[in-house]
């Protein structure tokens, strides 16, 4: 018992420490203060006199200023198919998550029955996984598998990645599932004590 509650407490610090406050709400409003700029609702704060005299120079800047929107776009359109065949590159030479999965089993000398047992995975599922090459798991699935294999943190972060998730440091679940990779906590049942110690969903 004494131990347990050291976890807990050795949790409830890591999240203290890891959590970082989702900053959405925060660029809505960051959004709605330049419309609200753009479109003058704010116009009052300026000086009287300010529009009028800046009013010239707008005229004289504008035939410069729409020059530099349409090279300014050209570059951005270069750039955006130059990023895109980049990307498209990069993924065929990418792992899929099957191929990551069964590349990981075999590097630990395990045994298919052995993963998915250990992971706590049907075998149907896993035969699913490994037999459809775009199919994608759930997150829980993806790390019950990383946890069955005893990843450290960056595998884990790659193995997520195959299967396109990442762990949040603004979300709870996420902050105990990074506790225990570097912690090794790796049994399931250890896991999920703590993700319900902290109310959160449990893996299987």
């Amino acid at each position: 018992m004494e131990k347990e509650n050291r976890l807990l407490e050795a949790l409830d610090r890591y999240i203290t420490k890891n959590l970082v406050p989702d900053l959405s709400e925060s660029a809505s409003f960051a959004g709605s203060l330049s419309s609200a700029i753009s479109v003058g609702v704010i116009h009052h704060s300026l000086p009287s006199d300010y529009l009028a005299d800046k009013a010239p120079t707008y005229e004289k800047q504008k035939t410069s200023l729409l020059h530099r929107k349409k090279s300014v776009k050209h570059f951005q359109a270069e750039k955006s198919e130059s990023d895109i065949s980049f990307y498209i590159e990069s993924q065929k030479n990418r792992e899929t998550f099957s191929v990551m999965l069964n590349r990981l089993r075999e590097e630990r000398g395990l045994e298919p029955p052995e993963l998915y047992k250990a992971a706590d995975i049907d075998r149907k599922l896993y035969s699913r996984i490994m037999g459809e090459r775009d199919y994608r798991p759930s997150k829980a699935t993806v790390i019950s598998f990383g946890l069955a294999l005893k990843l450290s943190d960056s595998e884990m972060d790659a193995l997520l990645e195959s299967a396109g998730y990442a762990l949040s440091r603004s979300v709870i679940f996420d902050l105990v599932i990074s506790f225990c990779v570097e912690n090794m906590i790796y049994s399931i049942p250890d896991v999920n004590a703590l993700l319900l110690a902290r109310n959160e969903p449990l893996l299987r």
